[in-house]
């Protein structure tokens, strides 16, 4: 059973800035957070005060690993911020083959399809790890449009994110080298949940060479020979199941 009512509440970590000067090579303006690739952090985008009035006022959802937040043809009720944790979208195709389309950080929404008017989900959120998410519902969200409607843009960059990231992960799978694949979401990850550590930039979710393989579009035996091709290459590091970008020019070069 999935617990379905949470009652704390807190600030949503930043993401570093040494961690994109790492990546990018070059240093990031005081003040301002690493850019999650291509999808922006929400929370980072409200005023405070909204931020904190939501934190209050919506009810959020604790999900245990594998729990699903929602399924297709469930009622698209509103959107979900993901506070803590991080979920899967996946797409299930007519054959029962599931595609995995992404996956959704600390701060950033999913269920966007009621920004498009749709009623019912089109893909599945799953928790691949323990999570809390907020849930705003569609009529909170109209009110909030009404009082506040420069919110109205934020919502509008977010949709232009999300339809970048889309195209972002059609382009890898496109890709006819595994490892270029796997470089180009390596360096994703890097970019929306790295942190600086010795050596690099570690990837902050443990993830699973299958979960991996299910991004790229390809499976775990060969996923987890090219990773251990990276490492030979002293492109990555990996200690128990936590991976280090430790070239990221390296894996730059391949991913292009």
């Amino acid at each position: 059973m999935c617990p379905r009512a949470s009652t704390a509440a807190r600030r949503l970590p930043s993401a570093s800035r040494t961690a994109s000067s790492f990546l990018t090579g070059k240093p990031q303006p005081r003040g301002e957070a690493m850019s999650p690739t291509p999808v922006q952090d929400f929370f980072a985008a409200l005023d405070p005060k909204l931020r904190l009035r939501l934190l209050r006022d919506c009810p959020q959802r604790k999900l245990r690993r594998g729990c699903h937040l929602f399924l297709p043809g469930d009622p698209c009720e509103g959107l979900c911020v993901v506070l803590s944790g991080r979920l899967k979208l996946s797409r299930l195709q007519d054959s029962g083959r599931e595609i995995t389309l992404g996956m959704v950080e600390v701060g950033e929404l999913c269920g966007l399809e009621c920004l498009e008017g749709l009623r019912e989900r089109e893909t599945s959120a799953q928790a691949m790890e323990d999570s809390r998410v907020l849930l705003i519902s569609r009529a909170r969200l109209e009110r909030l449009l009404a009082e506040q409607p420069d919110l109205s843009l934020v919502l509008v960059q977010l949709l232009g994110g999300s339809l970048r990231a889309s195209q972002l992960v059609i382009e890898r799978l496109l890709l006819k080298d595994v490892k270029a694949r796997l470089a180009a979401l390596l360096l994703d990850l890097a970019r929306r949940c790295g942190q600086p550590a010795e050596g690099g930039i570690r990837l902050r979710a443990r993830i699973t060479h299958q979960e991996l393989a299910a991004l790229i579009g390809s499976t775990r035996e060969t996923t987890t020979a090219t990773l251990n091709q990276f490492r030979r290459k002293r492109l990555i590091a990996v200690d128990r199941r936590q991976i280090t970008i430790a070239a990221p020019d390296g894996l730059q070069r391949l991913a292009s």
